[in-house]
């Protein structure tokens, strides 16, 4: 008798060592019930191939199909609200794509009146949608848009100010192509991530306050990879299009990967089967 209750003691301590997680600095996956236990999977704006890009109903696509991570863009409306959307035009997935007007053209009041995602939703802020879907996701990573240079430090200052609101410090990485705006928003003490297309400036990386560095696939090579491994710095590549390109990506020796098609690299991810 005894020695049943041992094994099952022993048992269920097994089973609870196989529970994913991902360690505090984000460099490895340790999940024994994934066929690829050592990658973070990034779904870029959610699930375009099935639902309307940057939309609640996208991101909880990529919550169902197991993400480890979701990226979406941020831009700023005329009275300072910064909305889920990529901006600087209404684009093709708003209702007001038609009317040839920016976001940035809007205050947020006319643009929930006025305007709403392809798929009915309404336009969210930066807020209410961290209130939906703060506790899905193991990263968020966050592209702040910016379209007015006379706006940075207001930009910076909010969204430091709601990614705090929500404690959601340690596992949010806003990204920028604006260097001067994703430094301000570092200085106050939120994870900043680089987006570039220039490989030169990977060279700078251990004089850079940027800890992630965002690229297209398509411009890295064996030298820069190997660099950046000798580094504290980690590198996030886009876009995986497909479940080929995500394998080319992760055969390149890369381990945070953005995709579109995060059904198909999920259950690969997951399982092994194509």
């Amino acid at each position: 008798m005894r020695l049943r209750i041992l094994l099952s003691l022993m048992l269920l301590l097994l089973l609870a060592g196989c529970k994913p997680s991902i360690s505090d600095t984000g460099e490895n996956i340790i999940n024994t019930g994934r066929f690829l236990d050592d990658v973070i999977v990034v779904a870029h704006v959610g699930a375009p191939y099935e639902a309307t890009y940057n939309s609640l109903g996208g991101f909880a696509l990529a919550k169902k199909y197991g993400a480890d991570a979701v990226e979406f863009d941020i831009s700023l409306t005329k009275d300072n609200q910064h909305v889920v959307m990529h901006g600087p035009s209404m684009e093709m997935n708003s209702t007001c794509q038609h009317l040839m007007k920016n976001v940035a053209e809007y205050t947020l009041e006319e643009l929930k009146a006025d305007c709403a995602l392809n798929n009915g939703e309404p336009i969210r802020t930066l807020e209410e949608m961290l209130l939906e879907i703060k506790d899905w996701f193991d990263y968020y990573f966050i592209e702040l848009k910016v379209y007015d240079q006379n706006k940075i430090s207001l930009q910076a200052d909010d969204v430091a100010k709601t990614i705090k609101t929500f404690s959601l410090e340690n596992k949010t990485i806003v990204t920028s192509y604006d260097h001067d705006a994703l430094k301000k928003v570092v200085n106050q003490g939120i994870v900043g991530g680089r987006d570039t297309y220039t490989p030169n400036e990977f060279t700078h990386l251990n004089n850079s306050a940027y800890e992630y560095f965002l690229t297209d696939f398509r411009v890295l090579d064996n030298s820069i990879i190997d660099f950046i491994a000798h580094t504290d710095r980690k590198l996030v590549a886009y876009t995986a299009s497909d479940l080929a390109q995500f394998k080319q990506i992760y055969d390149m020796g890369i381990r945070i990967i953005m995709t579109d098609d995060i059904k198909n690299t999920m259950h690969y991810v997951l399982s092994g089967s194509n």
